[in-house]
């Protein structure tokens, strides 16, 4: 759940690390991405950090996740500049993909800044750069996609952050039914949550799941039944169900059909549908 962009932070920040305690940081967003980041910046010990995020319940719940860093809606910045034309930061770290924010945080970069873009936006989508004002106060500007490479020390960042920074609840992660496919997308969208994970069944699959399984891939691979093979037929039931239906207890599969159906179940499965005794006596 965590690992993955936890691998895409770390890959960033390598890319600008080592970055002085004392430097002034400012994040962009208050998504996944940003806590991932604020988590790896407070557990370091840095302290000028300042994260802003329109959504007040986010801004909550980083507010308790990393205490000390200052976490405002974009408005603040504003006035800080308005106070003090001087102040600025020294790193802009980008985690959320809105393009007038970083058009915004340009304008705040001291000299010999750095701007760190982490997350996608529309292809179609710019900046406002001046390449006088790049030149003039030495900027950076680096841009972060991702690294295949780093999951074994991603691995060990997961234990360095553990439950004080990875907490479901902390973090205002939530876990869904399959079912609930809809709420889960509303919650995000809405801004109450910031990652939604589907929860799945792993007690095995239903007798009439299993039945299904076997005619789909009678239906659809026939005699050139295989593992690989099967394992497809199964992930387009899924989706198909999914999508048709909103919830997977269309044609009486429930989410508890939705078992941990690993290799050996599958070749089981295989087996007896090469072989011709895929049919369940005595059930109609």
């Amino acid at each position: 759940v965590l690992s993955d962009p936890l691998s895409q932070v770390l890959h960033a920040w390598y890319k600008i690390a080592p970055v002085h305690r004392r430097k002034s940081v400012l994040l962009l967003g208050g998504g996944i991405t940003a806590h991932l980041m604020a988590s790896v910046l407070h557990v370091q010990g840095y302290i000028n950090v300042t994260i802003i995020e329109k959504n007040h319940n986010r801004r909550s719940y980083l507010s308790k996740l990393v205490p000390g860093f200052t976490v405002v809606e974009p408005n603040e910045i504003e006035r800080k500049r308005m106070h003090d034309e001087y102040w600025g930061i020294d790193i802009v770290i980008d985690c959320d993909g809105e393009i007038n924010a970083i058009n915004e945080a340009m304008k705040f970069l001291l000299p010999g800044g750095t701007l760190l873009l982490m997350k996608s936006t529309p292809e179609n989508d710019s900046i406002s750069l001046s390449p006088y004002k790049i030149y003039l106060k030495e900027l950076k500007i680096i841009g972060s996609l991702m690294n295949p490479y780093n999951f074994m020390e991603t691995l060990s960042w997961l234990e360095t952050l553990g439950e004080r920074y990875l907490d479901f609840k902390k973090m205002n992660i939530h876990i869904f039914g399959i079912k609930d496919y809809k709420e889960a997308l509303r919650e995000y969208k809405n801004g109450n949550i910031i990652k939604a994970v589907f929860k799945m069944d792993t007690s095995g699959s239903s007798k009439y799941f299993q039945r299904k399984m076997k005619k789909e891939i009678k239906d659809k691979i026939g005699d050139n039944s295989n593992v690989k093979n099967a394992e497809d037929v199964i992930g387009e039931i899924i989706t198909q169900g999914i999508e048709e239906q909103g919830e997977m207890h269309n044609d009486n599969i429930t989410e508890n059909d939705l078992g941990n159906i690993g290799e050996d179940e599958i070749k089981s499965i295989v087996e007896n549908i090469m072989s011709g005794n895929d049919e369940e006596k005595g059930e109609s």
